[in-house]
C-alpha cells in the first residue's frame, strides 16, 4: 500500500510479504504477516503482529511507531531514535545496548531482525492484547 497524503488502514490481512509507505498519514496494519517492512515520513505508525514468521523493518522521519507483537516472539531488536523515547513492554531483552535513543538486544533467546527507527518520535514495543 502507497499513500502521498492520507491515511493507509490494513486490518485482519494474512499475507505473506506486507510492504507500506506513506509520506504525511497515519499508517497502521492488524494482522498475520511473513517479511514486514514500512516506510513513512511524517506521521504514526502503528503495527499489530499476531504472529512474528520474517524480518520487520518501520522506519520513519517525522512520528511515533508502535509494534505489537504475540508474548511468544523470539527476535533480536534493533531500535533506534534521534529525538523521543523507546518503551519496550511486556518483555525481557537479554544480552543488549540500551542508551538514550538506542535499545538493541535478543527477546525471548532471539531469531528474526526487528529493526525499528524514526527521526523524530517516540517507539513502542509491546505484547499484543491477543497473546
Amino acid at each position: 500500500a502507497r499513500s502521498t497524503s492520507g491515511n493507509v488502514s490494513m486490518q485482519k490481512i494474512d499475507t505473506k510479504n506486507m510492504q507500506s509507505a506513506s509520506v504525511s498519514g497515519n499508517l497502521s496494519f492488524v494482522g498475520n504477516a511473513g517479511q514486514v517492512t514500512v516506510e513513512t515520513v511524517s506521521g504514526p505508525v502503528d503495527i499489530r503482529l499476531e504472529s512474528l514468521k520474517d524480518d520487520v523493518v518501520l522506519t520513519g522521519v517525522s512520528g511515533d511507531i508502535s509494534l505489537l507483537i504475540n508474548a511468544s516472539a523470539a527476535f533480536d531488536l534493533n531500535a533506534d531514535t534521534t529525538t523521543g523515547n523507546i518503551t519496550l513492554q511486556g518483555f525481557d531483552i537479554k544480552a543488549g545496548k540500551e542508551s538514550p535513543g538506542t535499545l538493541q538486544g535478543k527477546i525471548n533467546g532471539g531469531g528474526y531482525d526487528v529493526k525499528i527507527r524514526t527521526t523524530s518520535g517516540s517507539i513502542t514495543i509491546d505484547r499484543n492484547s491477543k497473546s
